[in-house]
């Protein structure tokens, strides 16, 4: 269960990455 949980942690992390990085070239 703690690995499924840090897996889903990353890959909101990733996300979460690719949508600041995005605005920031708007910008």
């Amino acid at each position: 269960m703690d690995l499924i949980l840090l897996e889903k942690i990353s890959n909101l992390g990733n996300l979460g990455d690719k949508v600041t990085v995005k605005p920031g070239y708007g910008r």
